[in-house]
């Protein structure tokens, strides 16, 4: 609860929306290559589940630097 506090003392309202912006661009390229290409392995005739796992795994190593 202090936190809270300090960031609305210190930052205003605007404080609990920092980073929102670049974590909506982020999300919005993950799930643009996580569809793309789940759709694209189940076209390639592999199971919903194999293509879920790969499409999760590349898209995340793109789009969420170590």
């Amino acid at each position: 609860m202090k936190g809270l506090q300090k960031i609305y003392v210190d930052e205003g309202i605007k404080g609990y929306f920092r980073g929102l912006l670049t974590n909506c661009y982020k999300e919005g390229i993950f799930a643009g290559l996580f569809y793309g290409m789940y759709e694209e392995g189940k076209k390639l005739g592999f199971s919903s589940s194999f293509s879920g796992i790969v499409s999760g795994m590349i898209s995340t190593l793109m789009t969420h630097p170590l």
